[in-house]
């Protein structure tokens, strides 16, 4: 019994620790003497522009619990409002300034030397200055402000992409694309768009070009998915209950010999094999 207690005893006590920790706001005034076991990573130089905001990265929001900077007069610290899981920086005046990052998951405090200049905003782009995009693959197309002196990678694009709150992003054609807060693109019908984004005064343009839909080999039914119907439509041509038309024998053909038979079949069955 008294084993028992014990443990209760142990398990409860570390239990109000760590509710006690985690409910330490980002940010906080704590202690120093707290981080004295935290391992120190150095994360390199951050360039950040003065008004801008940047992704810090290795630092996920739900890990941190406290941050700090040398001269906060520099840069502020917080978390991401773009709908990210990061910490970013935010350049406030022209100067360099330390940044520490606490971290209780893996009690690290990530360092970062971080250099604000107004200058900084003139090597910015976007991460496309042409597109074309089929009118059915909606969502699946994003643009980003990026780096281009950035070796870092981010949705594809070469070039960290830069997360601030204050761009605004507007097509002038939005029969053709519309645009998201985040850049995302979502195609309603073939044509031409200019979609902008205008960020610190500057603003950079993308052209695209909405084209007819495009749909994958099998998809007979062009619902944007190859399942039992495509390969029902497949067999009720191939008995010539009801012949497909020349778009959708094109499709039909997954094999590409210019027949509609039981290859194509079978192929269509393999494709929609998880």
């Amino acid at each position: 019994m008294n084993k028992f207690r014990k443990i209760f005893s142990a398990v409860t006590t570390a239990a109000m620790l760590l509710m006690s920790i985690s409910s330490v706001p980002v940010s906080a005034e704590i202690d120093p003497s707290f981080y004295e076991d935290f391992e120190p990573v150095d994360m390199g130089t951050v360039q950040v522009r003065k008004g801008g905001i940047k992704n810090l990265k290795e630092t996920l929001d739900f890990e941190i619990i406290a941050s700090s900077a040398d001269d906060d007069s520099v840069i502020g610290l917080r978390k991401s409002e773009s709908g990210t899981f990061n910490y970013v920086v935010e350049g406030l005046e022209n100067g360099t300034s330390k940044a520490y990052v606490h971290s209780l998951y893996n009690s690290t405090t990530y360092i970062y030397t971080v250099e604000v200049s107004d200058q900084f905003s003139t090597d910015l782009q976007l991460s496309k200055s042409e597109l074309s995009m089929p009118v059915n693959e909606k969502g699946t197309y994003n643009l980003n402000i990026v780096d281009p002196y950035d070796d870092s990678w981010y949705n594809g694009f070469k070039g960290e992409s830069v997360y601030d709150d204050n761009a605004e992003w507007v097509s002038d054609n939005e029969s053709v694309v519309t645009v998201e807060y985040n850049g995302r693109l979502n195609p309603k019908s073939t044509g031409t768009a200019a979609v902008t984004a205008t960020l610190d005064g500057v603003t950079y343009e993308c052209k695209v070009t909405v084209t007819e839909p495009f749909y994958q080999k099998g998809d007979t039914n062009m619902d944007d998915k190859i399942n039992i119907y495509d390969a029902i439509a497949i067999s009720k041509h191939i008995l010539n209950i009801k012949p497909f038309n020349e778009t959708e024998f094109a499709l039909a053909d997954y094999n590409g010999d210019g027949k509609v038979d039981l290859h194509d079949a079978i192929g269509v069955a393999k494709a929609m094999l998880p």
